[in-house]
Formats: structure tokens, C-alpha cells, sequence
């Protein structure tokens, strides 16, 4: 599926896209530009096979996650599979996203790029859950501490496979 540039996507219900196999690069969304997700609904993406090249859950210029959840998983391929490849950065305001790499020869990655001002990231890949070399920006936006604060730390952590606070203290 194309989307042009600045296109809203509003999830009510669960949607489901599935990107066919090709000898070519499989995408199941591709985004001309940025596009942005909000809404309540999930959105359940998943790339086809690729025999030459890349295989992409959602590849587009840049992503804004303001609600919903997006579920997003690459194919095998015989280069590299992403879950989400933003060439600038999924930026996650509200919501929950899971971007999975499938099976690759080269690298299984779950994400690109990743800036979280809120909600929440499930990344995974056989190779690296965030592509290595990558910055990785997370900003916890005010209320400062309580319950959110603590989840979104104990969440990057992980996603880092850093030891939490709670762990290296015991």
C-alpha cells in the first residue's frame, strides 16, 4: 500500500495490511513523506518475502504515532528486513508501536531510527532490535517522575539491554 505524503491514518478496529512477495524490495506500506497514526484501532502491518533485496513492514520519510497501535513485521529477505524503516525517525507521541525484522541474509532489524516523547516501543531483530550506528532519542516529557517516568526508563533499558536501576542495585 502507497500513501502520499501527509496522509492521517485514524485506526478504529483492527486493520490488517500484507505486502505480496517479489524478487524486488517488499513494503507492506510505503509513504511518500511523512504520514501520521492516530485513533484507538491497531494497525497490523507485514511485508512481503523478498528473494532480491529488502523486505519492510512500513518504510517511509518519517512517521508520527499520536494514538493506536501499530504492529509492523518485515519478511525474510535475501538483504535486510526491518519492521519500520523511517529515514528520519519514528517518533512515537501516544500510543504503542511493535516493529519486528524478519528472517534476512544480511540484517534482521526491528527499527531504524526512534525518537519517543510517549507510549511505548516493543523493537526486535534477530540482528539488533534498533539498527547499530543509530542514535537512539528518548525524551521523557514533564509530568517528571512518578509511574511513567519509571516505566518509560525501565522500557529504554531494555530496549538497550542496559540493567535497570532496580537491577544493578540488588
Amino acid at each position: 500500500m502507497t500513501l502520499p505524503a501527509g496522509t492521517t491514518i485514524v485506526l478504529n478496529g483492527v486493520n490488517t495490511i500484507t505486502g505480496g512477495d517479489s524478487s524486488l524490495e517488499c513494503c507492506g506500506i510505503y509513504g511518500y513523506g511523512y504520514f501520521y497514526v492516530e485513533g484507538t484501532g491497531i494497525l497490523k502491518v507485514t511485508a512481503g518475502n523478498s528473494s532480491g533485496s529488502r523486505s519492510i513492514g512500513i518504510l517511509a520519510t518519517g512517521i508520527a504515532v499520536n494514538g493506536g497501535e501499530i504492529i509492523a513485521t518485515g519478511g525474510s529477505a535475501s538483504s535486510t528486513s526491518y519492521g519500520i524503516l523511517d529515514s528520519n525517525a519514528l517518533a512515537i507521541n501516544s500510543g504503542k508501536v511493535t516493529a519486528t525484522g524478519g528472517t534476512a541474509t544480511g540484517s534482521s532489524i526491528g527499527v531504524k531510527q526512534v525518537y519517543m516523547y510517549g507510549g511505548s516501543l516493543v523493537a526486535t531483530g534477530n540482528d539488533n532490535a534498533v539498527e547499530k550506528n543509530q542514535i537512539l532519542t528518548l525524551r521523557i516529557i514533564p509530568p517528571i517522575g512518578g509511574a511513567h517516568q519509571a516505566t518509560a526508563i525501565i522500557q529504554i533499558a531494555r530496549l538497550l539491554r542496559i540493567p535497570t536501576l532496580r537491577q544493578i542495585n540488588m
